[in-house]
């Protein structure tokens, strides 16, 4: 009998066993009953699968049922057949117990406890390692000939088969909750790599990145960080973070290398919001150079609106403990309309800018400060929070020709926006590439790359010019 259940080759309903008593009175459930291969050669039959049991068990009254008999002395026990006295196998003492290594044993003949290969493996091995089970489906419905008398049984493994068959476990979905509060585990993950970068934000400010969300939200929603989980990138594996969670007592996961499951939760959620974010930019043909914008938006806007999968709340009402109110939302990148407040000096014609709603914002996190612009490149553009913002959400397609001011709605709900030029937003049609250098040198964005170039040679050091020899050749280069 064994707890381990991984020992087992085929493990069967035991039937009318339920439970073992042992020595001291205590009471082993009764799980299973099957077949453990102790090598490529050897099994055991009748084992019990026993919950909770620690050790690996011989019987020595089943093994005299058996026909065996069972010889000890100071140093070893040997277990010989009754008709034959041939020796079966052989254990060693090890304290107040005898101990068998099956793995260490060379192969014996066919005993009662123990079957030897059969001709069934063979012709598991001549007909491409085929499974036992489909070899015995075709030959007991008589579906091929030329194999008599063959009895197809998995009764040990097939070093062969593992090695090559070997596929990875299925990781179950979670069945129950395995925390008690939010941020008791944090999950991390960062997305990339992208074809544009965004318009702020390096992949090397992720600690101190880190060390500020969770100093936030610690203080902010009055809850601790008890793990966080993590990839083994080097974004996350570095001293810096190492010495922050041990300073506040913080215990860092590494999943295994290749094997993202553990933490799947943020890599799944990372794939939503990244299709969530195609979406947004494609309804308005929003410039990709805003991907990030978009995927920020998406979080808000999943945490709203989805909910978890086993309590069947938002992530909003679980952390902050009421329901979400989505009334402020609107459709990223839409037209929006923008007061613009008149100074002593300034008498504008126009009292609104057009520009384009990029992120929502709560009315409460607005505050009297609201110049918070910041490059972009190429084109002339900066993001600021503004109050009275009205937007027109219809399609280009609905729109029609001139835009029209819309009514007053929904006042004082302020959005993130982006002032751009007079023109809508829109995708500049790509230039053909030039296909030789003379067609490079008419265009003078190319010139200005090229001369960007030289410049960055020459000052990283890449060559050093010589005067040429007059007495020696140049070897050119591709």
């Amino acid at each position: 009998m064994t707890g381990n259940d991984g020992m087992f080759t085929s493990l069967e309903d035991p039937g009318d066993k339920e439970q073992v008593t042992f020595g001291d009175n205590s009471k082993g459930k009764v799980i299973g009953l099957g077949k453990i291969a102790t090598s490529n050669d050897l099994s055991i039959s009748n084992v019990l699968f026993v919950k909770s049991l620690s050790f690996n068990l011989l019987s020595i009254a089943q093994l005299c049922d058996l026909g065996l008999t069972c010889e000890f002395d100071k140093n070893c026990a040997v277990v010989r057949s009754e008709k034959d006295k041939s020796m079966v196998f052989e254990g060693f003492r090890h304290g107040h117990l005898y101990l068998v290594g099956f793995n260490d044993m060379k192969t014996s003949s066919t005993t009662y406890l123990f079957s030897k290969s059969s001709l069934g493996w063979l012709w598991h091995r001549r007909i491409a390692h085929i499974g036992m089970s489909q070899l015995k489906k075709v030959v007991k419905k008589g579906m091929v000939t030329g194999v008599k008398d063959v009895t197809f049984e998995k009764d040990k493994l097939c070093s062969a088969c593992q090695a090559g068959k070997q596929v990875a476990s299925h990781h179950p979905m979670k069945t129950c909750v395995s925390t008690s509060k939010p941020l008791q585990l944090l999950h991390m993950d960062l997305f990339g790599p992208t074809t544009y970068e965004s318009i702020g934000g390096d992949k090397s400010e992720t600690p101190d990145k880190f060390k500020i969300f969770a100093k936030r939200a610690q203080r902010e929603f009055g809850l601790n960080i008890v793990k966080v989980r993590s990839n083994n990138g080097s974004e996350f594996k570095n001293y810096k973070v190492d010495e922050w969670c041990d300073e506040e007592g913080i215990k860092h996961e590494f999943s295994v290398t290749y094997t993202p499951q553990p933490n799947r939760v943020v890599e799944r959620k990372n794939k939503t919001l990244i299709t969530l974010a195609r979406a947004m930019l494609d309804d308005y043909g929003t410039s990709e150079d805003f991907w990030a914008e978009a995927i920020n938006t998406a979080c808000h806007a999943s945490n709203h609106a989805y909910l978890h999968r086993l309590l069947g709340k938002t992530p909003y009402e679980l952390l902050i403990g009421r329901k979400p109110n989505i009334s402020y939302f609107r459709v990223f990148g839409c037209k929006c309309f923008i007061y613009k407040k008149k100074s002593l000096d300034d008498e504008p014609l126009r009292d609104a800018m057009k520009n384009m709603t990029i992120g929502d914002v709560k009315p409460e996190e607005m505050h009297e400060d609201h110049d918070q612009g910041r490059g972009y490149s190429p084109s002339r553009s900066s993001t600021s929070m503004a109050p009275h913002v009205d937007e027109n959400e219809q399609s280009e397609k609905e729109q029609g020709g001139d835009d029209e001011v819309p009514d007053n709605q929904d006042q004082g709900m302020p959005h993130a926006q982006v002032s751009r030029d007079e023109s809508p937003p829109t995708i500049a049609p790509r230039r053909p590439l030039p296909t030789c250098v003379e067609e490079a040198l008419e265009d003078p964005d190319w010139i200005m790359a090229m001369q960007e170039e030289l410049n960055n040679f020459t000052r990283n050091e890449v060559w050093v010019l010589e005067e040429h020899p007059k007495d020696k050749n140049i070897i050119s280069t591709k």
